[in-house]
Formats: structure tokens, sequence, C-alpha cells
């Protein structure tokens, strides 16, 4: 007959539980695993698959047991992990989506937020360069790519540690990845930014050679035809720079 001590089970189901909390907190941020689209049971499932296979690879401190005064801690520690690799990778997906906002405000595509409130405050441009960032998201992998990563953290972050150091994850680090995806959205728009002013710029001397032209009728056409334009020939560029941020986020962890 089998038999076994509470001790013992308490050590097992600790073993199976903390890696069960850093990949429930990385399903409920991360961009297309935390999607409403998925049942809930679904992640469940796959969140308790996935920990069963994490389980024999996560080193758990000798008297760490989910009975332990500290236990809430660590609980919160793990999940607070969890969550923020997921929210790193949504950052990366908010680049595209700012600069198509930015985009679409130039070119005056922002002005169909006004005749459809529910739409929210975004525009077609930045729903359009979204849509195509989380297509290239599953293309490149980057699901799997979050689960590996998640897997590293456990090198410099092992469960039951303290708060990050110099030798897990560095605060300025972070902090330079939070600056550079401003700057990355900013590149991406930078050619549309500064074929929208040369435009304006042809626009404001032919109204000064010719007062009667009118403005609106002929400059919104022009401006939302060559922004798109210049917006199709920008989407290969969006492959290396979603490179680049998820490699960017592998190695903070």
């Amino acid at each position: 007959m089998i038999s076994f001590t509470e001790a013992q089970l308490l050590a097992w189901i600790t073993g199976w539980m903390m890696p069960l909390l850093r990949v429930l907190g990385l399903f409920s941020t991360a961009p297309i695993l935390s999607s409403r689209n998925i049942p809930v049971r679904a992640k469940i499932a796959l969140a308790m698959a996935l920990a069963v296979m994490l389980a024999p690879l996560v080193n758990v401190p000798e008297g760490l047991t989910i009975g332990s005064p500290n236990a809430w801690a660590v609980i919160m520690r793990e999940t607070l992990i969890g969550m923020a690799i997921g929210f790193l990778a949504r950052l990366v997906l908010m680049i595209f989506e700012l600069a198509g906002e930015v985009i679409g405000l130039q070119i005056g595509l922002s002005f169909a937020g006004y005749f459809t409130p529910g739409a929210g405050h975004g525009n077609a441009v930045g729903s359009i360069t979204g849509t195509i960032a989380s297509w290239l998201f599953v293309v490149l992998n980057g699901p799997l790519m979050l689960l590996a990563t998640l897997l590293h953290s456990y090198d410099r972050l092992p469960v039951g540690g303290g708060l990050p150091g110099p030798g897990s994850l560095d605060p300025q680090r972070l902090v330079a990845l939070l600056a550079d995806i401003f700057g990355m959205a900013l590149v991406l728009a930078l050619p549309v930014l500064v074929l929208i002013l040369l435009i304006n710029f042809a626009m404001g001397v032919a109204t000064r050679v010719a007062p009667q032209l009118n403005l609106f009728a002929v400059g919104f056409p022009v401006l939302m035809l060559a922004g798109l334009a210049m917006l199709s020939l920008l989407i290969p560029a969006f492959e290396p720079a979603m490179v680049k941020g998820l490699e960017t986020i592998a190695a903070l962890w």
C-alpha cells in the first residue's frame, strides 16, 4: 500500500503550483494568449498542462510550501513575474498600434472617431497596424517565445527569491525598453510623417499661388492616399521591428 505524509503532499502540490502561477500570470496579460476569444477553461487547462511539464525543471526551495507563513508573498511574486513578461510583450505590439495612431492622425482618419464614438479613441490605421502586428506575432512563434522566456526567467528569478537585483532583472534596462518602444513607433511612422509634411508644404505653396484652390476638398484625399500608399510600403519593415522587440524582451529575463 502506497502511503505519504502531509509534508510530502504539500511539497508535491507546491512543486506543481509554483510554475502554474507564473504561467497563469503570463496568460492573463500576454497578447493572443489573453484573448477573450479563447475560452477561460481552455486557458486554465493549457496552463495546467504546461505547469506539469515545467514542474520537473523548476527548483523549489526546500521547506517552501503553500502552507508556509510567507507563501502568500511567493504566490504574488510568481504571478507578477508572469504578468510582467506578458505585459512587456504587449508593449511590443503597442509599437505598431502607436505608429498607426500617429499615421492615422496625420492623414486625417482620426475624424472618423467623431462619427463613431463607440469605436473608441483609435483610428482605422491603428486598428490595421495592430491586427497586422498580432498576425506577425503568431507567425514568428511569439507565444512559444514567451513560454521559453518564462522558462529562462527561473534562472534569474528563481522561486522564493527576493527582489530583482543586478544579477537578475535590471530596472535600468526595463526603463530603456520602455523608451525604445516609443522610439521605434516614431521611427516606423517617420517616413509617413515626412511625406505628410512635404505634402502640406506643397499644398501651402499652392494655396498662396492659387487662393481659389479649395484646400479641404483637395488636401484631405491627397493626404489619405499618399499616407496609405506609404504605409503599404512600410509593412515589410514590421517584421524586423517585431523580431528586435521580442529579442529585447527575451534578453531582459
